[in-house]
């Protein structure tokens, strides 16, 4: 008689064989997984899951209920430079920006709103001190209207004649006009404004500006221009008194900055005595740190919301003019190419912005043969060398700096001569004509 198997045993055998499978643990986690996803779901849904009267659902996101309200406005700063912009009505469609006028006793800035405009808003500009003049000079940044003979007393005042350049032209354009002149470097309140020079107290020894001028005088032997250049504090008296004096003053950095009310009185000053601000950007293209500030402190010196900084390309004059080294925009440091930007009052420059860092480039000398210059160091006290290159740019021209060649570099120049110039003669032409220029 055969032996009955025990149910437990059965049981036991029956569980053995299950668990062996492996399509039976296989299956299990499945089961297992899936239950935890979906538990994750309902967790994460909970959390999520807006609370009436606290969030309020809008599509796929969550709005949070309104923050507190915005503090008061701080008290004015009576030293803050403002813009009042009044709104007339007027029958024409032409802007005519009010006169930029100057006072002798003027400690702050402040715009007049009863200058008549042709426009339905009227940016209005500022008035503050004039040496120079015991008229009021008058700036238009409109498209036509010609420069007041207040404004050109005012520069003839401060370039023109004797106390100027000592400009004359030998027929030659770029190549043949002599002057007799020093480049300023802008000293000004925070930022990096000597990045690309050595200074040797406030004297500017070696770097990118007295390469330029080196190069100047080797291109054009009537041009005498000072090769060592200056620094000169912008929120000095010296930017007006300083001999030979300046028709532009060269700003350029890689950091952020904000010129103080001072700088800016200064600048705006300067601009009415016929000077411009050359802006070259150190950190190229667009909103870098130095860019973003050229552009918000130059709208404090020329606050007509209705004028901003706008692109010229090679038909320009500074491309056209007479002898010029180059017909064509360079490229700069690291293949930047962004178009020369400016700002134009009375039909003359007055801010002249390069974006592409020319100014490393000029750190890169070139020798009497048109060459690139190796020579990375000063020389010594008894044989100190005339001008020589940046090793740390041309060293690492092809790892860490690009667009470095001698193509690149000797344009870069080009580009300086033919802006050099162009800023000298700016004001001459008219000078000559009103006979304040002997």
């Amino acid at each position: 008689m055969a032996k009955k198997n025990h149910p437990l045993d059965v049981a036991k055998r029956m569980a053995y064989t299950i668990v062996s499978s492996r399509f039976f643990i296989l299956s299990v986690l499945i089961h297992v997984v899936a239950i935890i996803l979906l538990g994750a779901i309902v967790i994460i849904k909970g959390f999520v899951e807006p609370v009436e009267g606290d969030f309020e659902a809008t599509g796929d996101f969550i709005a949070q209920p309104p923050g507190p309200p915005p503090p008061p406005p701080a008290a004015a700063n009576e030293n803050e430079v403002t813009v009042d912009v009044t709104e007339v009505s007027a029958p024409t469609k032409t802007l005519e920006v009010s006169e930029l006028l100057i006072s002798d006793n003027a400690s702050a800035v402040s715009f007049m709103p009863e200058i008549p405009v042709e426009s339905t808003v009227a940016p209005n500009m500022d008035k503050m001190a004039a040496t120079v003049a015991k008229t009021t000079p008058t700036l238009s940044r409109g498209p036509a209207k010609p420069m007041s003979k207040e404004r050109l007393s005012s520069i003839a005042g401060r370039i023109g004649g004797k106390e100027g350049f000592n400009v004359g032209n030998g027929g030659g354009g770029v190549g043949g006009v002599s002057a007799q002149f020093t480049c300023y470097v802008a000293k000004y309140a925070g930022g990096d404004w000597s990045h690309n020079v050595k200074l040797v107290g406030d004297r500017i020894v070696f770097g990118s500006i007295p390469n330029l001028m080196t190069q100047i005088t080797r291109w054009n032997k009537n041009l005498k221009a000072n090769i060592e250049a200056k620094a000169l504090d912008l929120a000095s008296e010296e930017i007006f008194s300083i001999k030979p004096p300046a028709a532009f003053v060269y700003m350029t950095g890689h950091k952020d900055f904000k010129l103080t009310n001072q700088e800016v009185q200064n600048l705006q000053r300067f601009i009415v005595q016929g000077g411009v601000i050359w802006g070259d950007n150190g950190l190229p293209g667009r909103n870098s740190r130095f860019d973003i500030a050229f552009r918000r402190e130059m709208r404090r010196v020329l606050p007509d919301p209705d004028q901003e900084l706008v692109a010229i390309d090679e038909k320009h004059e500074v491309f056209t003019q007479s002898g010029s080294k180059l017909k064509y925009l360079p490229t700069g440091m690291n293949f930047y190419k962004e178009p020369i930007e400016v700002i134009s009052v009375n039909n003359k420059i007055a801010v002249f912005y390069t974006l592409n860092s020319y100014g490393d480039l000029w750190q890169v000398a070139l020798d009497k043969s048109g060459h690139v210059l190796e020579v990375f160091d000063e020389g010594t006290d008894k044989k100190p060398n005339e001008t020589f290159t940046s090793g740390r740019l041309w060293g690492r021209r092809n790892t860490y700096y690009r667009g470095i060649s001698e193509e690149s570099v000797t344009d870069a120049y080009k580009l300086g001569i033919n802006v050099t110039v162009f800023l000298l003669l700016q004001y001459q032409d008219e000078l000559n004509k009103a006979g304040l220029n002997k």
